[in-house]
């Protein structure tokens, strides 16, 4: 059960399909001890409109396991507004990514890589002749792997290899984790 204070004051970068997502709104301007209402219309290739709670002068968002099993996996754009009678005012926009509920996902009938990860383990594969259909269909730039020579290919390689890296620092740092990364400085005389 949630307390009021691991309540997030922010709306959500991520769901997870199936899943109850709370969040409260503070809005000085439009305080709901003053009749104005908070609504979110999010849309992508899911709709959803969910009308805030009021919650003292703050606004309660809940997005119920029902609600969120109902939406479709991939990114979604949300904007909330504040109204009151005829007034209408916008107070917000953002994006927010719907993830499946692994739990219901039978084995092999999911592929949690990134499209970087992808390509890189693509690339892998053809370069050591070891690809599947699959990794050979894959697109980069809008051309199969399978259509790039040998050489072009251990160039895309180390590109998609720093990519990669990028990747694995910014989920480490995500996750409050160190990068593996050096950082290197240099001190100059003024």
């Amino acid at each position: 059960m949630h307390t009021a204070t691991d309540i997030p004051n922010i709306e959500p970068t991520e769901i997870i399909k199936g899943s109850t997502v709370k969040w409260n709104k503070s809005l000085s301007h439009y305080s709901a001890t003053d009749g104005w209402t908070l609504t979110y219309a999010i849309r992508g290739v899911s709709v959803l409109d969910i009308t805030a709670i009021a919650n003292g002068a703050d606004h309660s968002i809940v997005l119920s396991a029902t609600q969120t099993a109902a939406l479709y996996e991939g990114d979604h754009w949300w904007q909330s507004y504040a109204t009151k009678g005829a007034e209408r005012f916008d107070v917000g926009s953002g994006q927010i990514n719907v993830k499946n509920d692994l739990a219901f996902i039978q084995a092999g009938q999911y592929d949690g890589r990134s499209h970087v990860k992808k390509v890189l383990d693509a690339i892998e594969a053809t370069l050591e002749g070891r690809a599947s259909t699959a990794d050979l269909k894959v697109q980069i730039n809008g051309r199969s792997v399978e259509h790039w020579t040998p050489e072009q290919l251990v160039f895309l390689h180390d590109k998609y290899r720093g990519h990669y890296a990028q990747e694995i620092n910014a989920n480490r740092i995500s996750n409050g984790m160190r990068t593996k990364s050096k950082v290197y400085t240099r001190f100059t005389s003024v």
